[in-house]
């Protein structure tokens, strides 16, 4: 007994402190990376999770980013991560940030025929 006692106390002094899980390593790279790249390969990663941390991730994305290819995959991203077990927060969110990209219109047109062609802004 006191041996067991004295490998729980030693696994739990060895332990360390928690790192960050793959989720939120992504979010942060989305979020924050300068690259176009980096961010691309972080939302792919996420675009795999069904998780509600990543599902926000990739609405605010999609209503934020000023990459018009990054806008992409993460609409694209959001078909395959919403069902109907996603969270009713997570859901409202990717449906607000499917709504802000539909605000994205190209400079000097009227229609967003063109939705990843040319400079961009933010119609609202």
């Amino acid at each position: 007994m006191s041996r067991a006692l004295f490998v729980l106390a030693l696994m739990l002094l060895c332990g360390g402190t928690a790192t960050a899980d793959t989720i939120d390593r992504n979010v942060q790279q989305l979020q924050n990376a300068d690259s176009a790249k980096v961010r691309i390969a972080a939302a792919l990663a996420l675009s795999k999770s069904k998780d509600a941390r990543a599902v926000i991730a990739i609405a605010d994305a999609l209503g934020k980013d000023d990459d018009s290819t990054i806008r992409r995959v993460c609409a694209l991203a959001l078909e395959k991560m919403i069902d109907s077990h996603t969270p009713p927060d997570a859901l409202a969110l990717a449906f607000d940030g499917l709504d802000a990209a539909a605000a994205w219109r190209p400079v000097g047109t009227s229609s967003g025929a063109a939705l990843g062609g040319g400079a961009l802004r933010r119609t609202r």
